[in-house]
């Protein structure tokens, strides 16, 4: 498995397995799915599979991303940056042009 990087940090393993790092940071509305699991249990994947499919099915123009059970403490940390770059961009969005 590859190491995947968004704006010069490493991410996690078990962060957004099936996505692009480009991904976390587009302007699409996003979806997270907390503490997919990582063990064999077959009734938890088969809740985790069904979960995954009802958002795809039901929000198609989400972006989907899992966080894995053992990086839920860097997934959440990963979603508040994610909020701030979202907020600062509305910001840089809404100040007023500077005349000349």
């Amino acid at each position: 498995m590859t190491v995947q990087e968004i704006k010069g940090k490493k991410l996690v393993k078990g962060i957004a397995p099936s996505v692009e790092p480009e991904a976390l940071l587009n302007d699409k509305r996003k979806v997270f799915l907390f503490g997919s699991p990582s063990y064999t249990n077959i009734g938890d994947q088969a809740i985790a599979y069904a979960e995954e499919k009802f958002i795809k099915n039901h929000f198609p123009y989400y972006e989907y991303i899992e966080i894995m059970d053992y990086a839920t403490d860097e997934g959440i940390e990963l979603v508040k940056e994610i909020i701030r770059e979202l907020l600062y961009r509305r910001r840089e969005l809404r100040k007023p042009l500077s005349r000349y």
